[in-house]
């Protein structure tokens, strides 16, 4: 209720603005429930975007403590890197940069900075000239120091949104959360885009791209292979991220380019249907095809972007590729991995794709980065990977994460891990 008082939102209004349905009591007052778009920050609604605009920002000392304890939440998890791949503008990084030199980041981050973030309302495209401007900018932030703990690398470009808010790009038309028929939205210009490559292939600097659809792979795709025949940018290991849906063709253009891949096998698990219901259960085939990536030679990461923040049930789901809320399972000869080739999209094969070789495996002169779980994650049945439960955590032998369950102390723990 005090947040529709503060958007000026009142019992005059209608009980639909634009696509938002306003809940109303007997009397004809706000609830302040609101249903529609606003359950997805993707969702550019009009009105919806108004309200937005009239909240307040969250507070640096509110950031700092929601960025910690949820890095703290992702160590009581086992995982010891996170990888920021697209939505940071450079208060993220400066946020990021402030825990680093405070010595209180209690995991490894690697991020990259957005050449113009969309996902958040409202949206105002640049110019082109202030996009390439913009650039350049962008690059001076960009961190050649190897740091053990933070490491500013690469630029992102993210040309479109998902499938849920209708912003998919696709050849056929499908429908919008509304029923209304779309082939999805372009929130970055092709020309920006041939900019963003250039730049990047020119100044020796990774790029990552953030996509999932159809259209958007091959708009991409035909820009990069004309560039890299300028500027051979193939050593440079780019990254891919997501890749919701690719087909077999455009995943052997992106391995001819260079590229690796970062996705979730939570995109299926809490989407697959509505891609079936939206599109058609064709798109099943290219949904998730993990084991068409990594046979084509592409190198894969596991991430939890989608789905389950849980990485032992997203080690699952690469094997299982199940369905929520359904029995449906997704798993055919494109999608499904073995649990070595899960287990290595969480360790060896993130450790590759972010080109960080000191993680990801507990070898001589690598960082003392250990989880000790109470299961065998490798003999286990996949139906019980989900409720792993991580004992410990250690990060370069330093314990960043206890249970208590363990018999010896922390400390003994520290003094033999490395």
């Amino acid at each position: 209720m005090r947040a529709c008082a503060r958007s000026g939102s009142t019992s005059f209004l209608p009980d639909r603005v634009c696509d938002v349905e306003i809940d109303k009591n007997e009397a004809g007052d706000l609830t302040g429930i609101l249903r529609g778009p606003v359950t997805n920050y993707y969702t550019y609604d009009p009105f919806w975007g108004q309200i937005l605009t009239k909240l307040p920002k969250p507070s640096v000392e509110n950031a700092v403590a929601g960025t910690t304890a949820e890095l703290a939440r992702y160590a009581a998890q086992g995982v010891t890197t996170v990888y920021e791949g697209h939505a940071m503008e450079q208060e993220h990084i400066a946020l990021y940069r402030q825990l680093r030199a405070a010595d209180t980041l209690p995991l490894r981050v690697m991020a990259t900075l957005d050449a113009e973030s969309v996902i958040f309302y409202p949206f105002d495209p640049l110019p082109h000239g202030e996009f390439a401007a913009r650039l350049g900018q962008l690059a001076d932030e960009i961190s050649d120091d190897v740091d053990d703990m933070l490491r500013v690398s690469g630029l992102t470009f993210s040309p479109g949104g998902p499938c849920y808010s209708g912003y998919f790009a696709t050849y056929e038309p499908y429908a919008d959360p509304c029923g209304r028929p779309t082939r999805g939205v372009r929130f970055l210009s092709l020309d920006k885009e041939e900019t963003f490559i250039r730049f990047c292939a020119t100044n020796g600097i990774r790029a990552n791209l953030c996509v999932g659809a159809y259209r958007e792979h091959d708009d991409f795709l035909d820009i990069a292979e004309r560039v890299v025949r300028e500027h051979d940018f193939r050593d440079r290991r780019w990254i891919l991220q997501h890749a919701m849906t690719i087909t077999p063709q455009q995943a052997r253009r992106y391995a001819e380019l260079g590229f690796q891949v970062t996705t979730s096998a939570g995109f299926a698990w809490g989407k697959g249907a509505m891609y079936g219901e939206r599109m058609g259960t064709h798109v099943w085939r290219d949904l998730e095809p993990l084991h068409r990536l990594r046979e084509i030679g592409l190198d894969l990461a596991g991430g939890s972007d989608w789905g389950p923040k849980n990485p032992w049930e997203q080690i699952e789901l690469a094997q299982t590729h199940r369905f929520a809320g359904s029995d449906h399972r997704n798993d055919g000869p494109d999608q499904k991995l073995s649990r070595i080739e899960a287990l290595r999209m969480w360790t060896t094969g993130a450790a590759s794709v972010l080109g960080w070789p000191e993680i990801g495996s507990l070898t001589p002169g690598n960082h003392a980065d250990l989880v000790i779980v109470d299961r065998d994650p490798v003999t286990c049945p996949v139906e019980d990977l989900r409720g792993t439960r991580v004992l410990r955590t250690l990060l370069g032998g330093r314990t960043v994460h206890d249970s208590g369950e363990l018999s010896c102390p922390a400390e003994e723990t520290q003094a033999v891990a490395p």
